[in-house]
């Protein structure tokens, strides 16, 4: 059983937050102001909850301290403004309606229940944004209805994306004071754990009980902090949310270097000696664009801008790690959504403005597995299968291949360290998230569990239009989330019983809004070929 009391050392922590935050008998609390570490904060009180916004963690990742390890955030003279979001990081090019950012974007944001209450040790859910590590903000997701509905603190937080969090050239491992390079974005995400550690307490949250939560790349930060030395002790349980499973979520230092080559190149920064100067003298949206705009193609050799397995932040690579049980022992609920590929050939339809063609279809096959795995996938999964419609057929090949199977052998490899929980989520009339194709149904597709988490539409920052039935699911959903960050475990009073993942029962719970309940054994296999594709060799991992 997870020990969910404060130690004497934190609950003196807390004691003396709540004073210096003035909710002493003695004095008149003022909701709305806040003392962190490095100053006061104002932020916004509502009926509902309280939120502080775009509050500074580090310092700014400028002029030299770009491609550095971020540095602590100055202290500021009297109250500070935490009434309005800060910009997002700079975003790589994109069809999507997204602001381009700043680089100066090392903010987060908190939202607490309407009452600080400091000493009621609140569990502390951290949220980490998805994007392909390239696009994205924590400003998207508003944390008010998971406060003030499961009274817990809620922080999301931006980080470093693309070239400007990621770049991983071998001079930057000379440079750094401990021989790391390249994830300077996951670097910011443990740098804000850090700020929780010390600071939540006075937000009426418990800094014992921390969990950290993400979908799709923040899924995979999820799993990278599992097994990263620096992240040890920032938090206490984690959620990953369509992440492509451990394999596949690092790149080794060698391809990080190539792709930082290419990457100085078409910057015309090419004498070794002064390269990294260079680059750093290049205005942050220059980097940005050279980096590459952000990916609707899939399966092209280009470059990838994500986590560097550099031998200390990320030692090895997760599916190693994991497989090794190199990885902190906390709680891990994992799933994924029924229809995942849709998101991305979503993309591929809008913006060429028309339905995937059957040779388009076979084209990217062919970059996926070559021409001979091309036609046994093709076989396997026939468009005639899905009513004539090629798209739903590669949807389904995206949504097996590359989530629900190297998922369920992440399952397996965690729960035989860790206690695991694993999940489906399956809503054929979820609320489309950032895209929906005119030639086919969203359904399930990438990150549209997300408004029933939130209860807010990252797409519209409105919340979703739910049917009763999708509300209840929802707020059991919501609930399950709560409970991990809570009691370390998804039990919730009422709802469905979830068990543990084990081998070889394999239980996943189905997460739909025609009932909740646990896949007979051998069901989620079935559904997503998991046989074909363990069979299979020669394919390649990941989107672009």
């Amino acid at each position: 059983m997870t020990n969910t009391r404060p130690s004497l050392r934190r609950r003196l922590l807390l004691l003396a937050a709540a004073m210096l935050c003035g909710t002493a008998a003695s004095a008149e609390p003022d909701l709305a102001q806040v003392r962190t570490e490095t100053g006061l904060l104002r932020g916004v009180v509502s009926s509902g909850h309280r939120a502080f916004l775009g509050v500074p963690y580090a310092q700014p990742p400028l002029g030299e301290l770009r491609w550095r390890a971020p540095r602590p955030a100055q202290p500021w003279e009297g109250v500070r403004d935490a009434t309005r979001l800060a910009s997002p990081c700079v975003q790589a090019p994109t069809q999507l309606p997204l602001p381009r950012g700043s680089e100066d974007c090392l903010y987060l944001n908190v939202y607490t229940p309407p009452a600080r209450a400091t000493l009621m040790h609140r569990p502390v859910m951290v949220w980490i944004h998805g994007g392909g590590f390239v696009i994205g903000t924590g400003n998207s997701y508003d944390g008010s209805a998971i406060a003030a509905r499961e009274d817990a603190v809620v922080v999301t937080i931006n980080y470093r994306l693309g070239p400007l969090g990621f770049l991983g050239l071998p001079e930057l491992a000379e440079e750094s004071r401990d021989g790391s390079r390249g994830n300077y974005g996951l670097q910011d995400q443990q740098a804000a754990l850090r700020w929780v550690q010390r600071n939540i307490a006075a937000f009426g949250g418990d800094p014992d009980r921390v969990t950290i939560f993400g979908e799709s790349a923040g899924g995979a930060s999820v799993l990278l902090h599992l097994v990263s030395p620096q992240s040890r002790g920032l938090f206490h349980r984690g959620v990953v949310q369509s992440s492509p499973g451990a394999n596949g979520i690092s790149v080794a230092s060698r391809e990080a270097a190539r792709t930082g080559d290419v990457l100085a190149e078409r910057l015309a920064c090419t004498e070794p000696a002064g390269r990294l100067a260079c680059l750093r003298a290049k205005p942050a949206e220059a980097v940005s664009q050279a980096g590459g705009a952000y990916a609707v193609e899939l399966f092209v050799d280009s470059e990838s801008w994500a986590p560097v397995a550099d031998g200390r932040v990320v030692p090895v690579s997760p599916d190693h790690a994991l497989k090794s049980g190199r990885l902190q022992h906390v709680p891990v609920m994992i799933g994924t959504t029924r229809d995942e590929g849709r998101l991305f050939v979503a993309l591929m339809e809008l913006r060429q403005q028309a339905a995937l063609s059957e040779a388009q279809y076979r084209e990217v096959l062919e970059r996926f597995a070559g021409e001979t795995g091309a036609q046994r996938v093709m076989s396997r999964y026939p468009s005639s299968a899905y009513g004539g419609h090629a798209n739903l057929a590669l949807s389904a090949m995206l949504t097996d291949a590359l989530f629900a199977c190297p998922n369920l052998e992440t399952y397996e490899t965690l729960s035989r360290w860790v206690p695991t929980w694993a999940y489906e989520f399956d809503d054929p009339q979820a609320p489309a998230v950032l895209v929906e194709s005119p030639y086919m149904p969203s359904g399930s597709a990438h990150g549209t569990e997300i408004p029933y988490i939130f209860q807010i539409n990252i797409s519209t920052g409105l919340p979703p239009q739910f049917a009763p039935a999708q509300q209840v699911l929802s707020d059991q959903m919501r609930a399950y989330w709560a409970a991990l960050a809570r009691i370390g475990a998804p039990k919730v009073s009422g709802a469905a019983k979830w068990p543990t993942f084990r081998v070889p029962t394999k239980a996943v719970q189905h997460l739909s809004p025609d009932g909740i309940g646990t896949l007979k054994w051998g069901t989620f296999e079935q559904i997503h070929q998991c046989d074909f594709w363990g069979a299979l060799p020669g394919a390649k991992q990941g989107l672009r």
